[in-house]
C-alpha cells in the first residue's frame, strides 16, 4: 500500500479546494512535510469504518447492484454472471449462488497515471453483470451521516467535499463513475451517483502536482487561513527562546487584529444585549412568534459530563512593552 506522506489521498482532496470541513491546505502541507503527525484515529472514525461493510451489503442487496468490498479478506466469493477477470491474482476464488452479487478481495489502493501524487482506496466498486442490462463499473463509497448533519444533507445533497473525494477516486481507477451510498442513522440507506468528470480531474491533478511542489520546497508553502487545522499546523512548531523582531506588515496585522478583537467584543456585547430583550418579551411563555410566522423558543440542551484528558498546548498570548499579559489570542 501507498504511504500516505507520499501522495495525496482522495479524502483529502478537499483541502486543496478550502472546502475540506476538517484540513486546510496549509494543514495538509504540514501533513506531508512532517511538521505535524497524522492524528491517531478516533473512535468516531473507527466505528464509521467498520459500518461501511455491512452499509455496502445492505445497498447491494436492496439495489441488486453487484460489489466489490475493498477490505483485507482473503477469499473472493463470487456469484454467478458476475465478470472476475479485473479482480486481483492470488486469490481463493469461491463461487456461490448468493442474491445480492457481494464480493470481498484484499485492500487496494490506485494511483493516478496522470498524477503520481494522487491515489485512492475505494470503499467497494461495482462489476459489470450478466443479468443487468446496462451495468458498468464504479467507485463505490459508503458514509454514515451524523446526527447534526442530515438535516443539512437532506436538504443540500452531499456535500462538495464528499464529491471532490469521489472525483479523486475515479481520476485513479479509471472507472466510469461514483455511488455514494450514504446511510442516515438507522431510518434510511440511500445513494447518489455522479458520472465521472474528466475537466474536474485534470483540476485535481493539477491541483495535487502544484501542492507537491510546495512540499517539496520548489514553491512557497501554502498561504494561512483562520482554520483550525492550519492553527494547529502553525503551533506545532517547536520553540526556541529567542526573540525575533516583529515590524512593518507584521506591525499592520497586530493593529488589525487588536482592532478586529475590540469590534468582535462590541458585537458580542451586543448580541448577548439583544437576545436578553426577546428572552424578556417571552415573558414565561415558551415560544414566541412574529406576524410572518417566524420567532423563537425556548429549547432545553442537555450536555453529557466532561473531563479534559491532562494536556499541553501551545497558545498564542499578546503582552505590552512592560511584558504584561494582555490575554489569550
Amino acid at each position: 500500500m501507498i504511504n500516505r506522506n507520499e501522495g495525496v489521498g482522495a479524502s483529502e482532496i478537499a483541502a486543496l479546494f478550502g472546502c475540506h470541513p476538517y484540513l486546510s491546505e496549509y494543514g495538509l502541507w504540514a501533513r506531508k512535510t512532517g511538521l505535524v503527525e497524522d492524528k491517531p484515529s478516533t473512535e468516531r472514525l473507527q466505528n464509521g469504518r467498520d459500518f461501511e461493510v455491512p452499509i455496502l451489503e445492505i445497498w447491494s442487496r436492496r439495489s441488486g447492484v453487484p460489489i466489490v468490498i475493498n477490505s483485507s479478506a482473503d477469499t473472493l466469493m463470487v456469484p454467478p454472471g458476475v465478470d472476475i477477470s479485473t479482480l486481483a491474482g492470488g486469490m481463493n476464488i469461491v463461487k456461490y449462488e448468493r442474491t445480492p452479487p457481494t464480493i470481498t478481495q484484499t485492500q487496494r489502493t490506485f494511483q493516478s497515471p496522470h498524477c503520481s501524487r494522487l491515489f485512492a482506496t475505494p470503499d467497494a466498486w461495482t462489476l459489470r453483470h450478466a443479468e443487468r442490462e446496462h451495468s458498468h463499473e464504479a467507485d463505490v463509497d459508503a458514509k454514515t451521516v451524523r446526527p447534526h448533519m442530515i438535516k443539512e444533507w437532506r436538504k443540500n445533497g452531499t456535500p462538495d467535499y464528499y464529491k471532490l473525494q469521489l472525483r479523486a477516486q475515479n481520476a485513479c481507477t479509471g472507472r466510469s463513475g461514483a455511488y455514494l451510498v450514504a446511510a442516515f442513522g438507522w431510518d434510511e440507506i440511500s445513494h447518489e451517483f455522479l458520472p465521472a468528470d474528466i475537466a474536474i480531474q485534470d483540476e485535481i491533478c493539477r491541483r495535487v502536482d502544484q501542492f507537491w511542489l510546495r512540499v517539496e520546497g520548489k514553491l512557497p508553502p501554502p498561504d494561512v487561513d483562520g482554520s483550525e487545522s492550519t492553527k494547529t499546523a502553525l503551533m506545532a512548531t517547536k520553540r526556541n527562546e529567542e526573540t525575533v523582531s516583529l515590524a512593518g506588515d507584521i506591525a499592520v496585522i497586530d493593529s488589525r487584529l487588536l482592532q478586529a478583537k475590540a469590534n468582535e467584543s462590541d458585537w458580542s456585547k451586543r448580541v448577548k444585549q439583544l437576545q436578553a430583550e426577546i428572552i424578556k418579551a417571552l415573558g414565561n411563555a415558551n415560544r414566541g412568534v412574529f406576524t410572518d410566522g417566524s420567532g423563537y423558543r425556548v429549547q432545553i440542551v442537555e450536555r453529557a459530563p466532561y473531563t479534559a484528558k491532562a494536556s499541553k498546548y501551545q497558545k498564542l498570548v499578546r503582552f505590552t512593552g512592560d511584558d504584561s499579559e494582555e490575554g489569550d489570542e
